[in-house]
Protein backbone atom coordinates (compact mmCIF):
# COMPACT_ATOMS: atom_id res chain seq x y z
CA UNK A 1 0.00 0.00 0.00
CA UNK A 2 1.80 3.54 -0.92
CA UNK A 3 1.32 6.23 1.81
CA UNK A 4 -0.24 9.59 0.43
CA UNK A 5 3.58 10.97 1.72
CA UNK A 6 4.77 7.65 -0.63
CA UNK A 7 2.75 8.81 -3.64
CA UNK A 8 3.85 12.89 -3.58
CA UNK A 9 7.28 11.44 -3.42
CA UNK A 10 7.21 9.76 -6.21
CA UNK A 11 5.03 12.39 -8.23
CA UNK A 12 7.95 14.49 -7.21
CA UNK A 13 10.23 11.89 -8.17
CA UNK A 14 8.50 12.05 -11.83
CA UNK A 15 8.23 15.72 -12.21
CA UNK A 16 11.93 16.05 -11.32
CA UNK A 17 12.97 12.92 -14.13
CA UNK A 18 10.65 14.74 -16.45
CA UNK A 19 12.26 18.32 -16.35
CA UNK A 20 16.00 16.96 -15.86
CA UNK A 21 15.23 14.54 -18.97
CA UNK A 22 14.05 18.13 -21.12
CA UNK A 23 16.81 20.12 -20.03
CA UNK A 24 19.30 17.14 -21.37
CA UNK A 25 17.27 17.28 -24.71
CA UNK A 26 17.61 20.98 -25.11
CA UNK A 27 21.19 21.67 -23.97
CA UNK A 28 22.08 18.24 -26.62
CA UNK A 29 20.38 19.96 -29.25
CA UNK A 30 21.90 23.00 -28.12
CA UNK A 31 25.35 21.27 -28.41
CA UNK A 32 24.51 19.78 -31.35
CA UNK A 33 23.58 22.97 -33.35
CA UNK A 34 25.97 24.79 -32.35
CA UNK A 35 29.06 22.14 -33.26
CA UNK A 36 27.22 21.71 -36.62
CA UNK A 37 27.31 25.48 -37.13
CA UNK A 38 30.94 25.33 -36.68
CA UNK A 39 32.10 22.39 -38.19
CA UNK A 40 34.56 23.32 -41.19
CA UNK A 41 33.72 21.77 -44.89
CA UNK A 42 36.42 18.77 -45.31
CA UNK A 43 35.89 18.75 -48.96
CA UNK A 44 36.20 21.76 -51.11
CA UNK A 45 35.64 22.50 -54.93
CA UNK A 46 36.67 25.50 -56.49
CA UNK A 47 34.29 27.81 -58.97
CA UNK A 48 36.40 30.78 -59.37
CA UNK A 49 38.35 33.55 -58.53
CA UNK A 50 38.39 36.74 -56.76
CA UNK A 51 38.00 39.12 -59.40
CA UNK A 52 37.50 42.41 -57.52
CA UNK A 53 37.96 43.73 -54.00
CA UNK A 54 36.18 46.07 -52.40
CA UNK A 55 35.98 48.55 -48.84
CA UNK A 56 33.74 50.93 -48.32
CA UNK A 57 34.86 53.25 -45.22
CA UNK A 58 31.99 55.60 -45.64
CA UNK A 59 28.77 54.04 -45.33
CA UNK A 60 26.88 54.53 -48.54
CA UNK A 61 30.22 56.40 -50.47
CA UNK A 62 32.60 55.83 -52.82
CA UNK A 63 34.00 52.21 -52.96
CA UNK A 64 38.00 51.93 -52.44
CA UNK A 65 39.45 49.05 -54.89
CA UNK A 66 42.22 47.20 -53.29
CA UNK A 67 44.35 44.09 -54.12
CA UNK A 68 44.60 42.76 -50.98
CA UNK A 69 42.97 42.92 -47.73
CA UNK A 70 42.61 41.72 -44.12
CA UNK A 71 39.54 39.59 -43.66
CA UNK A 72 38.41 40.39 -39.72
CA UNK A 73 35.45 39.46 -38.13
CA UNK A 74 34.00 42.93 -38.32
CA UNK A 75 34.53 42.95 -42.55
CA UNK A 76 37.47 44.14 -44.58
CA UNK A 77 40.26 46.36 -43.65
CA UNK A 78 43.30 47.84 -45.55
CA UNK A 79 46.51 46.19 -45.41
CA UNK A 80 48.93 47.52 -43.61
CA UNK A 81 50.84 50.67 -45.57
CA UNK A 82 54.71 51.48 -45.31
CA UNK A 83 53.79 55.53 -44.53
CA UNK A 84 52.18 53.55 -41.47
CA UNK A 85 48.68 55.74 -42.49
CA UNK A 86 45.22 54.49 -41.27
CA UNK A 87 44.03 51.30 -42.42
CA UNK A 88 40.45 52.32 -43.16
CA UNK A 89 38.21 49.41 -41.91
CA UNK A 90 34.70 48.69 -44.25
CA UNK A 91 31.70 50.71 -43.30
CA UNK A 92 33.61 52.30 -40.45
CA UNK A 93 32.05 56.30 -41.23
CA UNK A 94 28.73 56.89 -41.22
CA UNK A 95 25.98 60.25 -41.78
CA UNK A 96 23.34 60.59 -39.16
CA UNK A 97 20.32 63.02 -39.11
CA UNK A 98 21.45 65.62 -36.18
CA UNK A 99 18.15 65.49 -34.29
CA UNK A 100 16.52 62.00 -33.91
CA UNK A 101 19.65 60.23 -34.26
CA UNK A 102 18.73 58.06 -37.17
CA UNK A 103 21.15 57.08 -39.71
CA UNK A 104 21.22 58.42 -43.60
CA UNK A 105 22.13 56.30 -46.85
CA UNK A 106 22.05 56.93 -50.28
CA UNK A 107 18.38 55.59 -50.12
CA UNK A 108 17.98 58.96 -48.53
CA UNK A 109 20.27 61.11 -50.61
CA UNK A 110 21.67 59.29 -53.73
CA UNK A 111 24.48 61.31 -53.84
CA UNK A 112 26.12 59.96 -51.18
CA UNK A 113 27.74 57.45 -53.18
CA UNK A 114 30.34 59.91 -54.76
CA UNK A 115 32.09 60.88 -51.36
CA UNK A 116 35.09 59.30 -50.91
CA UNK A 117 37.44 58.66 -47.68
CA UNK A 118 41.11 58.16 -47.95
CA UNK A 119 43.70 57.39 -45.44
CA UNK A 120 46.12 60.54 -45.27
CA UNK A 121 48.28 59.65 -42.27
CA UNK A 122 48.39 57.89 -39.23
CA UNK A 123 45.88 60.12 -37.43
CA UNK A 124 43.74 61.49 -40.04
CA UNK A 125 41.67 60.92 -43.03
CA UNK A 126 40.44 62.77 -46.14
CA UNK A 127 37.06 63.09 -47.36
CA UNK A 128 36.24 64.40 -51.30
CA UNK A 129 33.16 65.46 -52.91
CA UNK A 130 32.00 66.76 -56.12
CA UNK A 131 32.20 70.99 -56.25
CA UNK A 132 33.06 71.18 -52.37
CA UNK A 133 36.56 71.98 -50.39
CA UNK A 134 38.38 68.91 -49.70
CA UNK A 135 38.13 68.17 -45.81
CA UNK A 136 40.95 66.78 -43.80
CA UNK A 137 39.63 64.68 -40.56
CA UNK A 138 41.52 63.73 -37.73
CA UNK A 139 39.84 60.21 -36.50
CA UNK A 140 37.66 60.96 -33.53
CA UNK A 141 38.54 59.44 -30.16
CA UNK A 142 36.18 58.66 -27.45
CA UNK A 143 38.31 60.78 -24.91
CA UNK A 144 38.11 64.01 -27.09
CA UNK A 145 34.72 63.44 -28.66
CA UNK A 146 31.21 62.14 -27.75
CA UNK A 147 29.90 58.85 -27.84
CA UNK A 148 26.82 58.76 -29.94
CA UNK A 149 23.91 55.97 -30.35
CA UNK A 150 22.76 55.95 -34.09
CA UNK A 151 19.09 54.38 -35.27
CA UNK A 152 20.17 52.00 -37.90
CA UNK A 153 17.78 49.45 -40.16
CA UNK A 154 14.98 48.33 -38.04
CA UNK A 155 15.97 50.77 -35.54
CA UNK A 156 19.02 48.99 -34.45
CA UNK A 157 20.97 51.06 -32.44
CA UNK A 158 24.81 51.07 -32.84
CA UNK A 159 27.44 53.24 -30.74
CA UNK A 160 29.94 54.87 -32.57
CA UNK A 161 31.98 58.13 -31.94
CA UNK A 162 30.95 61.07 -33.52
CA UNK A 163 33.50 63.62 -35.89
CA UNK A 164 32.84 66.97 -34.36
CA UNK A 165 31.24 70.43 -36.22
CA UNK A 166 33.56 70.99 -38.65
CA UNK A 167 32.60 67.20 -40.35
CA UNK A 168 29.04 67.45 -39.55
CA UNK A 169 29.24 71.22 -41.67
CA UNK A 170 30.88 69.68 -44.57
CA UNK A 171 28.89 66.71 -44.80
CA UNK A 172 26.03 68.93 -44.64
CA UNK A 173 26.74 71.45 -47.03
CA UNK A 174 27.45 68.93 -49.97
CA UNK A 175 24.16 66.72 -49.10
CA UNK A 176 21.56 69.86 -48.28
CA UNK A 177 23.24 72.40 -49.26
CA UNK A 178 23.64 74.15 -46.18
CA UNK A 179 25.79 74.41 -42.81
CA UNK A 180 23.73 71.89 -40.38
CA UNK A 181 21.13 68.92 -40.54
CA UNK A 182 23.18 66.06 -40.73
CA UNK A 183 25.93 64.94 -38.68
CA UNK A 184 29.00 62.12 -38.98
CA UNK A 185 30.51 59.19 -36.76
CA UNK A 186 33.04 56.85 -36.66
CA UNK A 187 33.26 52.98 -35.76
CA UNK A 188 36.62 52.35 -34.43
CA UNK A 189 35.41 48.99 -33.75
CA UNK A 190 35.05 48.35 -30.22
CA UNK A 191 31.79 48.70 -30.42
CA UNK A 192 29.33 45.31 -30.38
CA UNK A 193 26.43 45.07 -31.77
CA UNK A 194 23.52 42.68 -29.71
CA UNK A 195 20.46 43.14 -31.60
CA UNK A 196 20.61 41.16 -34.64
CA UNK A 197 19.27 38.07 -32.63
CA UNK A 198 15.85 40.15 -31.96
CA UNK A 199 15.26 42.54 -34.66
CA UNK A 200 16.09 39.88 -37.47
CA UNK A 201 14.47 37.00 -35.56
CA UNK A 202 11.49 36.48 -38.84
CA UNK A 203 14.82 36.08 -40.86
CA UNK A 204 16.66 33.83 -38.35
CA UNK A 205 13.82 31.60 -38.15
CA UNK A 206 13.10 31.11 -41.92
CA UNK A 207 16.39 31.10 -43.36
CA UNK A 208 18.24 28.78 -40.45
CA UNK A 209 21.71 29.56 -42.16
CA UNK A 210 23.06 30.60 -38.64
CA UNK A 211 22.71 34.89 -38.84
CA UNK A 212 23.26 35.93 -35.69
CA UNK A 213 24.84 39.15 -33.69
CA UNK A 214 28.36 37.78 -34.18
CA UNK A 215 27.87 38.15 -38.41
CA UNK A 216 27.87 41.99 -38.07
CA UNK A 217 29.87 44.30 -39.51
CA UNK A 218 30.44 48.19 -38.29
CA UNK A 219 27.74 49.73 -39.59
CA UNK A 220 26.35 47.43 -42.16
CA UNK A 221 22.85 47.16 -42.95
CA UNK A 222 23.48 43.48 -41.57
CA UNK A 223 26.01 41.45 -41.89
CA UNK A 224 30.32 42.11 -42.17
CA UNK A 225 30.75 40.70 -45.78
CA UNK A 226 28.50 40.39 -49.13
CA UNK A 227 29.99 38.60 -52.08
CA UNK A 228 28.54 38.89 -55.91
CA UNK A 229 29.09 36.34 -58.45
CA UNK A 230 29.90 38.28 -61.58
CA UNK A 231 27.71 35.60 -63.89
CA UNK A 232 24.54 36.75 -62.32
CA UNK A 233 25.09 40.34 -62.92
CA UNK A 234 25.64 39.46 -66.46
CA UNK A 235 22.35 37.64 -66.38
CA UNK A 236 20.59 40.36 -65.47
CA UNK A 237 21.88 42.53 -68.25
CA UNK A 238 21.11 39.80 -71.03
CA UNK A 239 17.55 40.07 -69.41
CA UNK A 240 17.22 43.92 -69.46
CA UNK A 241 18.56 43.58 -72.94
CA UNK A 242 21.54 46.38 -72.37
CA UNK A 243 24.88 46.34 -70.38
CA UNK A 244 22.37 48.64 -67.91
CA UNK A 245 24.34 47.59 -64.49
CA UNK A 246 27.52 46.47 -63.48
CA UNK A 247 28.75 44.56 -60.09
CA UNK A 248 29.41 48.33 -58.39
CA UNK A 249 25.66 48.84 -58.42
CA UNK A 250 25.57 46.02 -55.88
CA UNK A 251 28.21 47.36 -53.66
CA UNK A 252 29.71 44.03 -52.86
CA UNK A 253 33.01 43.41 -50.88
CA UNK A 254 33.96 40.46 -53.04
CA UNK A 255 33.67 39.54 -56.83
CA UNK A 256 34.00 36.38 -57.91
CA UNK A 257 34.46 35.15 -61.92
CA UNK A 258 35.04 32.32 -63.70
CA UNK A 259 34.16 30.58 -66.92
CA UNK A 260 32.03 28.08 -65.31
CA UNK A 261 30.05 30.12 -62.71
CA UNK A 262 26.61 29.99 -63.14
CA UNK A 263 24.29 32.54 -62.82
CA UNK A 264 22.68 32.61 -59.14
CA UNK A 265 24.16 29.46 -57.92
CA UNK A 266 25.65 31.58 -55.17
CA UNK A 267 22.51 31.45 -53.53
CA UNK A 268 23.51 27.63 -52.80
CA UNK A 269 26.79 28.15 -51.28
CA UNK A 270 27.13 27.10 -47.99
CA UNK A 271 30.84 27.73 -46.79
CA UNK A 272 33.28 29.52 -48.95
CA UNK A 273 37.17 29.66 -48.88
CA UNK A 274 39.65 32.01 -50.52
CA UNK A 275 43.68 32.24 -49.32
CA UNK A 276 43.58 31.45 -46.12
CA UNK A 277 39.95 33.06 -45.21
CA UNK A 278 36.96 30.99 -44.39
CA UNK A 279 33.35 32.38 -44.58
CA UNK A 280 29.79 31.32 -44.63
CA UNK A 281 26.72 32.37 -45.96
CA UNK A 282 24.19 33.51 -43.34
CA UNK A 283 21.69 35.37 -45.39
CA UNK A 284 20.48 36.22 -48.89
CA UNK A 285 20.88 39.56 -49.90
CA UNK A 286 17.83 41.76 -50.68
CA UNK A 287 18.09 44.86 -53.23
CA UNK A 288 17.03 48.07 -52.86
CA UNK A 289 16.40 51.56 -54.81
CA UNK A 290 20.22 52.19 -54.17
CA UNK A 291 20.91 49.20 -56.97
CA UNK A 292 20.10 52.06 -59.50
CA UNK A 293 21.80 54.56 -58.46
CA UNK A 294 25.12 55.63 -60.79
CA UNK A 295 27.62 54.71 -58.61
CA UNK A 296 29.76 57.60 -60.72
CA UNK A 297 27.09 60.34 -60.37
CA UNK A 298 24.85 59.62 -57.58
CA UNK A 299 22.12 60.18 -59.92
CA UNK A 300 19.04 57.27 -59.93
CA UNK A 301 18.38 56.05 -62.39
CA UNK A 302 14.48 56.89 -64.04
CA UNK A 303 13.53 52.94 -65.43
CA UNK A 304 14.28 51.47 -62.34
CA UNK A 305 16.66 48.93 -63.28
CA UNK A 306 18.09 46.84 -62.19
CA UNK A 307 15.38 46.38 -59.70
CA UNK A 308 12.24 46.63 -62.29
CA UNK A 309 13.52 43.46 -64.40
CA UNK A 310 14.62 41.77 -60.87
CA UNK A 311 11.81 41.94 -59.68
CA UNK A 312 10.12 40.09 -62.62
CA UNK A 313 12.38 36.56 -61.26
CA UNK A 314 14.06 37.06 -58.53
CA UNK A 315 11.71 38.10 -55.97
CA UNK A 316 12.90 36.40 -52.47
CA UNK A 317 10.26 33.79 -50.92
CA UNK A 318 11.59 34.95 -47.61
CA UNK A 319 10.13 37.51 -44.80
CA UNK A 320 10.70 40.38 -46.60
CA UNK A 321 9.33 40.63 -50.31
CA UNK A 322 12.32 42.03 -52.78
CA UNK A 323 14.62 41.32 -55.14
CA UNK A 324 17.53 38.73 -53.87
CA UNK A 325 21.30 39.32 -55.54
CA UNK A 326 24.43 38.04 -53.86
CA UNK A 327 24.81 36.26 -50.16
CA UNK A 328 25.66 37.91 -47.19
CA UNK A 329 28.80 36.50 -45.47
CA UNK A 330 29.82 36.06 -41.59
CA UNK A 331 34.01 35.36 -41.88
CA UNK A 332 34.79 32.01 -39.46
CA UNK A 333 38.25 31.97 -40.42
CA UNK A 334 40.20 35.45 -40.40
CA UNK A 335 43.30 36.31 -42.74
CA UNK A 336 44.17 37.46 -45.98
CA UNK A 337 42.27 37.54 -49.26
CA UNK A 338 43.84 38.57 -52.89
CA UNK A 339 42.70 39.07 -56.37
CA UNK A 340 43.04 35.89 -57.90
CA UNK A 341 42.28 33.95 -55.15
CA UNK A 342 40.81 30.58 -56.10
CA UNK A 343 37.42 31.11 -54.25
CA UNK A 344 36.49 26.81 -52.81
CA UNK A 345 32.75 26.52 -51.99
CA UNK A 346 31.98 23.31 -49.18
CA UNK A 347 28.89 21.90 -47.53
CA UNK A 348 29.20 20.33 -44.04
CA UNK A 349 25.76 18.15 -44.90
CA UNK A 350 25.73 14.77 -46.66
CA UNK A 351 24.78 16.20 -50.05
CA UNK A 352 26.79 16.08 -53.02
CA UNK A 353 27.54 18.88 -55.76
Amino acid sequence: MVTPSGAVLNQHTVVVACLVTAAAVIVTGYIYHRLRRTRLPTEWKPVGKVAKLCIFPFKSGKRIEVEKAKCTKQGLMEMEKADGSIRLRDRSFVVYHAENHEYRNARHYPKMVVVEIRAHDKDSVVLKAPDVRTLHLRLPSKEEHPEVVIKHYRQEQITSIDCGDEAATWISEFILGKINGLRMAYHDGTYKRTQINKLYKDKIDYYRRGLRNESTGLNADLTAMHIINAASVREVNRRIGTAAVTVDNFRPNLVVDGPNLEPFEEDNWEWIKCGNVVIKNVVECMRCIMTTVDTETGIRRTDREPLKTMEKFRMSKGPEKAPVMGILLEAFETGIISVGDTVYIGKTSRRQY
